[in-house]
This record gives structure tokens, sequence and C-alpha cells, in this order.
């Protein structure tokens, strides 16, 4: 593939990132509203509810007028915000990647904007020998002087040029005259703080208006857009159905490669900032000031990945990433078995795909989302346990028919046979081990006999698969017609089925047992 072709694809991806984040912002209710009572004192709602507080108790129960009146227009802003964020984001994802650019450039023009007012009262409110923020807050130019003349001026002049250089239309000339603005509030006023902060105030209004009058004078450009991408959609949907559309609009938008990308992005922020509270806190109990030490034991390292693992499948739109990711992670291990197996195929095109569709349907079951922190680790643990089982049967699915042709052919390559029987072997081996560590650490649980069964259930699959290799394998090496093959074979497969059917039994009383009397509000059906 050229590198120009590289480019644009990776590009088209990254810009469809930060909508990604703009959804699962606006999706994301840990902020929310728990009760009136923390729209009124100004404080954080809590995650557990605190039945001792008998004054949060009685205001929730009983709110006075008023304070339902404000939390009603509380929740309404609040749910209008969201609502606002997830269509703007949506749009924002299924735009055209040139689209998308233009779209980025106008926000880097509002972004210098404000910027530039940001860094002109700053500067004014310095200039004066004036807080502009609280004193309880860090310093605003503890990394740059922003109440040097010098830097501001630079500053100013950065602005200037990324509006212009962004706005880089030549048959509009009266870009240069607005970029003038960014310095004209500091230039004026003769010390006058009131003055020039209002003058600020204006000049990024006007700035503001005057993008805004741009976009609206191309409304023919985008209506025609628009109108285009409709009839072409509906076009689709008449003449191969909505399915055919889905299916196209999923290729186009690369939707896998864009979730992927945003749940590394995420998980990698919250490993800086775990790895961050964790030197901090070892240095913290460091005597006489001594270096920090970083991550000194198991546990430091376990809560670097445990945390960021937690947050990574707090929201809906996280665990849709997190499912990408178990997705490509499934599909390089069906590739990969395939490449040992010396076997081509489409089917590890759906090994990744399955996987997915399983870890995404058990954290929609067991309530992931909405569990509190330590409980949601413990159920993505049992959740990847119950996907990894799975993983083992797509890869008996994988070498099963593969000894079915290797012996029904009578093909004696040493390295075929040898590949098929180590995959086999770790099937039945691995298992074994896992099982034993599962009922070491773990006390009984359904869980626990749910995994026992699925995992079982591989191992006696990938038994009678060898058996009945076997049996064919000894019809080749026999100088006669073998008559009782069929029926040796049939008893084989016949028990394998029993046995298959008898554990189906058993993981549909034990789910039954879970809906009944362990799910509690959440039908966490396993």
């Amino acid at each position: 593939m050229p590198l120009t072709a590289v480019v644009m694809s990776l590009m088209d991806v990254l810009l469809r990132v930060p909508a990604v984040f703009l959804m699962d912002l606006s999706l994301s209710w840990s902020s929310s509203f728990s009760s009136p009572v923390h729209l009124l004192n100004g404080s954080s709602p809590s995650p557990s509810f605190r039945v001792a507080d008998t004054a949060n108790v009685t205001s929730i129960l009983s709110p006075t007028t008023d304070e339902a009146a404000e939390w009603d227009v509380s929740l309404t802003n609040e749910v209008l915000v969201r609502v606002f964020g997830v269509v703007l984001a949506f749009f924002m994802f299924v735009l055209p990647t040139e689209m998308l650019v233009t779209v980025y450039k106008w926000l880097a023009c509002v972004g210098a904007i404000l910027g530039s007012y940001w860094c002109n009262t700053l500067f004014l409110y310095q200039a004066e020998g004036k807080e502009a923020e609280p004193k309880d807050e860090p310093p605003v130019d503890a990394m740059i002087p922003l109440g040097n003349e010098t830097v501001h001026i630079l500053l100013q002049t950065l602005f200037a040029t990324v509006f212009c250089m962004v706005r880089n239309d030549s048959s509009d000339p009266s870009r240069f005259a607005v970029a003038f603005f960014f310095v004209l509030p500091s230039a004026i006023g003769n010390g006058d703080l009131f003055l020039q902060t209002s003058v600020a105030l204006w000049v990024s209004i006007a700035q503001i208006s005057y993008l805004g009058f741009h976009v609206l004078s191309h409304w023919r450009t985008l209506y025609a857009i628009t109108k285009s991408a409709f009839l072409r959609n509906r076009a689709i949907v008449r003449r191969h159905g909505i399915t055919s559309l889905l299916e196209t609009e999923w290729v186009r938008l690369s939707v896998p490669r864009v979730l992927r990308l945003f749940w590394l992005a995420r998980f990698c922020d919250h490993v800086v900032i775990q790895l961050n509270a964790t030197w901090r806190r070892s240095s913290a109990v460091q005597p006489d000031g001594g270096a920090p030490l970083g991550l000194r034991t198991a546990e430091d390292l376990v809560e670097v990945v445990k945390m960021p693992l937690v947050m990574g499948c707090d929201t809906i739109v996280a665990v849709l990433g997190l499912t990408s990711v178990v997705s490509s992670v499934s599909h390089h291990m069906g590739r990969a078995v395939q490449q040992f197996l010396m076997i081509q195929d489409d089917e590890d095109k759906s090994f990744g795909t399955v996987s997915a569709i399983l870890f995404f349907v058990l954290a929609l079951q067991t309530g992931l989302t909405g569990l509190e922190p330590d409980k949601r680790f413990v159920r993505l643990y049992r959740n990847f346990c119950l996907l990894f089982t799975a993983i083992l049967h797509f890869v008996h699915n994988t070498v099963s028919p593969l000894l079915l042709s290797l012996s029904a052919s009578r093909n004696r390559s040493v390295k075929h046979h040898g590949r098929a029987l180590v995959v086999c072997t770790f099937l039945v081996l691995f298992p074994c081990w896992f099982l034993y560590y599962l009922w070491s650490t773990h006390p009984i649980s359904t869980w626990l006999l749910a995994v026992s069964a699925f995992s079982i259930e591989v191992t006696v699959k990938v038994i009678i698969s060898q058996l009945i290799y076997a049996l064919f394998m000894i019809d080749a090496y026999r100088n006669v017609f073998w008559e009782g093959l069929d029926d040796y074979v049939y008893y084989v497969r016949a028990t394998g089925s029993t046995i298959e059917f008898l554990f189906g039994i058993f993981l549909f009383f034990n789910g039954a047992w879970i809906l009944l009397f362990e799910s509690g509000d959440r039908k966490s059906v396993v």
C-alpha cells in the first residue's frame, strides 16, 4: 500500500476519535444528580448513599417546592446538554474526511479566539497586580510567564498566525484585519482594567460572529452536500436494503479501528494518572526527602493495571472500545492458530467477531458499567475467564475438521499430523491446569461451575475428536476392510453428544439458579 494511502487511512481514523470521546463524555452519568441535596449544597454525589444522613433522606423524600423546581431545571438542562453532545458527536463521526478536516479548521479558529481572550484577560489582570482566579488555585503562569509583555505579544502573534493559516482563503483579505484584533485589547485603554477587559470580551464576540457569518454564508454548499448524501444512502437502502447501508458505513468509518484507538488512548491516559498517583504516594513516604522508588511492590504494579481496566469499562462507549480490542486480540489468536496448523481458511474472520459479540453480551448481562469499581474488576475477570473458555471451543472447531481430513485422506505428513496433535494436547492439558487453578483459588460458586462445565466440555470434545482420528488412522494402516469402523465412529460420537447434552442441561439449570436467586435487580444469567 502506498505511503500516501496509509497516511490518509490513519488520519481518517484519528480525526474521528475526538467525536467518540465527546460521545463518551456525554453518555457518562457518573456525575449525575443523585439527589436534590447535591444540587443545593454543591457537593458531588456519593457513589454509595448513606441512610444515616437523615437530612438528606428528608430532602429526597419530601423536598420543598424550590428544591424540587431547581432539581427539575438542573435535570432538564443536563439532559439537554448531554443529548446535544451525543447528536453533535454522532454527526461529527459520520462526516466525510474532507468535511471533518474543515470542521476541525473552524474549531481551531474558535480555539485561537478563546485562547487569545484568556491570555489577554490574564495579562491585563497581572499587569494591574490583581488575581484573576481564586488564591487557592495553582498559578496559571507556573510554566509560562503570561504577565510578561514580550511573552504576551508572542502568544497573541501565535494565535493570529494560527487564525490566518487556518483561514487560508485568498479571496477573503478580511482575515488579516480580524487577526489584528488579537493584540488590540492590551494596546488601548491607558491602564483602565475595566475598559480593556470589556474590549477583550467584545473583540472575541466579534471574531466568533465573523466566523459564524462565514459558516452561514456557505449554507448552499452544506445543503447540497447533505442532500447528496441523503439521496445516495436512500438509493442504497432501496436497492440493497438497510443492512447493506450499515455494512458500507461500517467500512467507510472504520468503526472497529476508531473504537480501538479510543479505548487505547483512554487506557493510556488512566495508566499515566495511576502511575503519577503511585509515584507521588511512594515519594511521600521516603524519609529525609529521599528519591522516590516508584513501583516498589507487585501490588503497585497490579494497581497500575487494575484501575485503568476498571475505568476502561465504566461507560457503554468504553465497553464498545474494549470489545473492539478483544475482537482484534481474538482475531490475531485465530490467525496464529491457523498459521501454526498451516491451513488457509476464512473462519478466522468470524473468530474475532464471535468473541466480540460474546464479550459485549456478557458485559450487558452482568451490568458491567453500573457496578462499583471493585465489583466491576471481579466481574471483568470472570467475564474474561468465560471468554477464554469459549476461545478454546473456537480453537477446537478449527483443529477438529483438520484431524478428520488428515485421517480420511491418508495424509502421512508428520508435520501436519504433529502440529494438529500438539494443539489437541494443549486443549486437553491447559483446561485441566486452568480448572486446578480456579478451584484452588476461588470458593465454589455458580460462576465457577459454569467455567468448569465449559472447560470440561472442551476437553471431552477434544478427546472425542482424537478417538475418531485414531479410528480412521487405524483403518488407514489395515490391509483389509474394517466393517465395524462406522459402528465404532457412531458409538464414539454418540457418547460425545450425550455428554455435551448433559453439560447443556447442567448449564441451563445453573443459569436458572442465577436468574432466580442471585441476579437481584440485574438479570445476569451467565
